[in-house]
């Protein structure tokens, strides 16, 4: 099937889960709610279990079994080598042969780009994960063998494909980071969000503890979902501000918060208290956003650390930091004014949200004078 802009559509498309980033899921969700709402398409995902809570606009959600890691941890922290223009030894490295080649592949147009093999055109970890490990060929195998060749188009990774357009475009994140964040944008202000699926008898048993240290506390107790993480990659600057949130937390149980620090691990917080609980674990989304429903809010950075799926969440939100898409793309986007649009009481923090004990006391009263259990 040739597609080019908006011609020869499909009335059913298929992706896989990519492997490079989660968020990456997050967008694909918000491209097939859009190509739903603008073609009426029927959308099918295959995606690992961990992460079909991501998936809530799709038709269907197929699960990806073997995996090819134990942990998606092995995912997180498998990193092409670092190059640095200061340290010679770097220069002759995987590092830089990886960088050259998507240099290269950013000159190419659209369809030269897609006409690609995807072993060529796929990142780092696509390539490792999806493509080498045969995942992409069975899912492809498997989607046409459901669904009539003649009326259905099977994406892949449906990277540098703008589902709400229906059209390919060419490699560069500046691009992509712009039409994924306006779809996303699009599909909360339009009330499309996620309110937690349905979870299994063993996963409910996952989160046995944590909830029993929920209810016993009474209803109206304000609750804290936080979400924090310290993993070791190339992203680790953005780990859990460990120090800053050590002191706001502090403050919130001294004023009779109850928080659960959650993370895939936690970033530990090292605090001991009865109305605090840490919970470090590898849960799937679905699992996690269930456990998180729990809670009255949801707190976490507005930067990073899967904030794009959580601003599509019903849970409403305490952010801190300045989120990634008002200064990282062309046209700044922000999912806390989509998400004020149709009614979400969120509660922003901002930068400088806890770095002295001032700071930590306008945070305090900001949560308390706002919050609306």
């Amino acid at each position: 099937m040739k597609i080019h802009g908006t011609v020869n559509r499909p009335t059913c498309v298929g992706v896989v889960f990519p492997f490079n980033e989660v968020n990456a899921g997050v967008f694909q969700n918000a491209g097939l709610w859009a190509a739903k709402k603008n073609f009426g398409l029927e959308t099918v995902v295959y995606t690992p279990n961990q992460f079909r809570g991501l998936y809530f606009t799709a038709d269907k959600i197929l699960e990806i079994l073997p995996l090819p890691y134990r942990s998606y941890q092995e995912v997180s922290e498998c990193e092409p080598n670092t190059i640095s223009k200061k340290d010679p030894s770097t220069w002759f490295s995987k590092g830089t042969t990886n960088y050259l080649r998507h240099k290269s592949l950013e000159k190419l147009p659209a369809s030269f780009f897609h006409a690609l093999p995807p072993q060529v055109r796929s990142d780092y970890k696509t390539s490792k994960f999806l493509v080498k490990s045969g995942i992409l060929e069975l899912t492809r195998q498997n989607f046409y063998s459901n669904n009539s060749r003649d009326n259905s188009f099977f994406l892949g990774d449906g990277l540098y494909f703008d589902l709400a357009k229906f059209k390919k475009i060419r490699k560069n994140l500046t691009d992509y980071f712009q039409y994924s964040f306006e779809n996303l944008y699009e599909m909360i202000i339009s009330e499309n969000i996620n309110y937690g699926g349905a979870i299994t008898q063993s996963e409910q048993l996952l989160i046995e503890e944590p909830i029993k240290f929920l209810q016993q506390f009474v209803s109206d107790s304000p609750k804290i979902f936080l979400r924090t993480r310290n993993i070791n990659s190339s992203v680790r600057f953005q780990n859990a501000p460990v120090s800053d949130l050590r002191g706001l937390v502090k403050e919130l149980l001294r004023n009779g918060f109850k928080v659960i620090n959650s993370g895939v691990p936690a970033a530990s917080l090292n605090i001991d208290d009865d109305n605090y609980f840490e919970y470090s674990h590898n849960l799937s989304i679905a699992v996690e956003m269930h456990l998180a429903n729990h809670c009255n809010y949801v707190m976490q950075t507005a930067w990073a650390g899967l904030f794009t799926a959580y601003a599509s969440f019903n849970k409403p939100l305490i952010t801190f930091n300045e989120e990634w898409s008002l200064t990282n793309i062309v046209k700044s986007v922000s999912l806390l004014e989509a998400r004020k649009v149709i009614g979400i009481r969120d509660i922003e923090l901002g930068v400088n949200f806890a770095g002295d004990k001032d700071s930590i006391e306008k945070s305090v009263l900001k949560i308390i004078s706002n919050w609306k259990p």
